[in-house]
């Protein structure tokens, strides 16, 4: 008998592959068969190059792109499936190669970066989220509890510096998404904004770039949120079409209202009511968690409505931002809707403004914004005055610590804030949380859209901060001079005084940034004076500190201490991709990336020594207690 069927026809063969599942993971199962089937016989290998077989593993796969790169794609090759996936895993690779030139060469990043989003943009968004979900290392997996290395296998097959990889793929998705919202955000305050102008539901999705998120994938989640909205509306008997005798408008904004609320949208209250995440759309996507400020009520409601064929819009109502709702049929009054309490809405009995502004109990001369659509840039502003106060609430609530979230937040109001008519300083804390953005995202977009001061300003700003990055990127500290530098990269410490934990990331053999210091406090304190080692610590709860060394002893490798530094600041996969273990003397070390290790070349055979010797230099210093020379 012969190894294969001829006289079966290529349709039977295009019609069982079709068959195969779209791989949703990246695993490329599916499309490794087809590739397979061209080594078969002619009839296999015509079906599989069939563009309809190959259309739902390019649509599983390529969920983001730049449209009109992806017109041009389906142009070129004639809406072969096949032949847009080849060409698209081919960019993908020479995407994911840039990112790792970004990685492994410290000089000349921005250039780069620069050039990856221009080049790339979001036809590499896909590529970057799948490298982004590489698995973790074994240790950072599963619960907090006991010695690091317990009950976890440091032998099993990791992916090569998979922590590193992570993040800056990760940072070039965000650098992605915050060039496509300042973008966008620059046109509300330009003549283009006539000709192409920005909606509510946009804008505000832009807030989530600033934490790597895609204000497009903000946008899907809506149509969703809206579709499951339309079905409860339906079932329950709503009637949504305004050209059926039975619409009822007023009725209909108070069901939608209702249902919204079913599905878990409330105000926040208590101290959860000061979360600067309540102003960013991703936060209350998830299911989990959906109470927010009234603004971010408003956000969720208008983006709904409009798709139901309501016209809600936001005002700038004092005190709490409240809906606008226009109806379709000329002859209806518009109506003033508060989403966030219970009361029906207000609606007008007059076109005249002033005496709808009377009607409401306000001033006749209030201006219209109150109570009528207002421009998005204003709400945009007020979104911006909201992160600041809930920023600085937290701040106050936490004595003075800043987080790398409430870093996001107020580099999100920063920008938002670059469009006001006053000179902003760049704070080191919100570009340190954003490394890559000085040129690729403030000078290239932003700068060309302010005044001729306020543009040069931040071109001096921007350029400064390169030369910083691009001096440190030329930096190496070698251990040999004057001042022996006891500690390394990589060694878990806590502080003698403040007794927090943390991994040092860096040092300087003498103190260099007294600015990161409490001077009056720390001058007056410390035995040793400014004339010591002083590191770079980050700390299991996030933060950045800036430490002697008198002040600082090693401790034991904790699984817990690790994995909190790992979940609350993004920057970890930055500087560490593994761990060097003694469990029998509970000695160990966080392995650093091979930036580290080019800024500080010795620190690595140091942190070996101490791991296997429990020598740092020629002393022996013990856990749990201050180490002094």
């Amino acid at each position: 008998m012969l190894g294969h069927w001829p006289w079966l026809p290529t349709e039977l063969y295009a019609a069982v592959l079709s068959f195969l599942p779209p791989d949703d993971d990246f695993s490329d199962t599916s499309v490794k068969t087809l590739v397979n089937c061209f080594g078969a016989s002619a009839q296999l290998r015509a079906a599989a190059k069939q563009s309809l077989i190959w259309k739902p593993h390019y649509c599983a796969r390529y969920t983001e792109c730049v449209e009109e790169r992806e017109a041009e794609r389906r142009t070129k090759f004639k809406g072969d499936y096949r032949l847009m996936y080849i060409a698209r895993r081919r960019l993908d690779r020479r995407a994911l190669e840039a990112v790792d030139e970004i990685r492994t060469q410290l000089s000349g990043r921005h250039a780069r970066a620069a050039a990856f989003v221009k080049e790339f943009s979001f036809d590499a968004w896909n590529a970057l989220e799948q490298e982004a979900r590489l698995p973790v290392p074994a240790y950072l997996s599963g619960d907090e509890t006991g010695i690091l290395g317990g009950d976890v296998d440091l032998d099993s097959d990791d992916v090569e510096h998979a922590l590193p990889r992570r993040y800056w793929a990760k940072a070039m998705m965000g650098l992605i998404a915050r060039r496509y919202t300042l973008q966008k955000w620059v046109r509300l305050y330009s003549a283009e904004e006539e000709d192409q102008p920005v909606t509510f539901e946009e804008a505000l999705a832009g807030l989530s770039a600033f934490y790597d998120q895609s204000p497009k994938h903000i946008s899907k989640w809506l149509g969703m949120l809206a579709h499951d909205c339309r079905v409860q509306l339906t079932v329950a008997g709503v009637e949504l079409d305004p050209a059926s005798p039975g619409y009822d408008l007023p009725s209909l904004v108070v069901r939608l209202r209702d249902t919204l609320r079913g599905m878990g949208f409330h105000i926040a209250d208590g101290d959860d009511f000061y979360n600067p995440l309540n102003q960013f759309p991703h936060a209350f996507m998830r299911t989990e968690s959906r109470k927010t400020i009234p603004m971010g009520l408003v956000y969720v409601y208008a983006s709904v409505a409009r798709r139901l064929g309501i016209r809600a819009s936001p005002t700038n109502y004092p005190g709490k931002v409240l809906c606008h709702i226009d109806p379709i049929d000329p002859e209806q009054n518009e109506m003033l809707f508060d989403v966030c309490g219970q009361s029906l809405p207000i609606i007008f009995t007059s076109r005249d403004l002033r005496q709808v502004l009377v009607d409401i109990g306000l001033r006749p001369d209030m201006p219209a914004e109150i109570i009528r659509p207002c421009k998005v840039g204003t709400i945009l502003h007020r979104a911006a005055a909201n992160t600041i106060i809930a920023v600085r609430w937290n701040q106050r609530r936490s004595g003075g610590a800043f987080t790398e979230n409430q870093a996001w937040c107020s580099y999100a109001a920063f920008c938002i804030s670059l469009f006001q008519p006053q000179d902003m300083q760049i704070s080191s804390q919100i570009i340190d949380c954003k490394p890559l953005d000085a040129m690729a995202v403030l000078n290239d977009v932003v700068g060309p859209a302010l005044n001729p001061l306020a543009r040069e300003s931040l071109t001096r700003q921007c350029e400064k901060l390169v030369e910083e990055d691009e001096e440190f990127a030329r930096t190496v500290w070698p251990r040999t001079g004057e001042r022996p530098v006891l500690f390394f990269v990589g060694l878990i410490v806590q502080h003698a005084k403040y007794e927090y934990a943390g991994c040092i990331i860096g040092w300087h053999p003498m103190c260099l940034a007294k600015e990161d210091l409490s001077p009056v406090m720390e001058v007056q304190r410390l035995a040793r004076g400014w004339d010591q080692p002083f590191y770079w610590v980050l700390t299991a709860d996030g933060n950045k500190r800036y430490a002697a060394e008198e002040d600082l002893h090693p401790i034991e490798v904790r699984k817990g201490v690790v994995k909190r530094m790992f979940d609350n600041r993004s920057v970890f996969g930055r500087f560490f991709e593994g761990v060097q273990l003694d469990e029998s003397r509970k000695r160990g070390r966080l392995l650093p990336t091979t930036e580290l290790q080019t800024l500080f070349p010795e620190d690595d055979q140091i942190g070996s020594s101490w791991v296997r010797r429990g020598t740092l230099g020629n002393r022996k210093p013990s856990f749990d207690a201050p180490s002094s020379r």
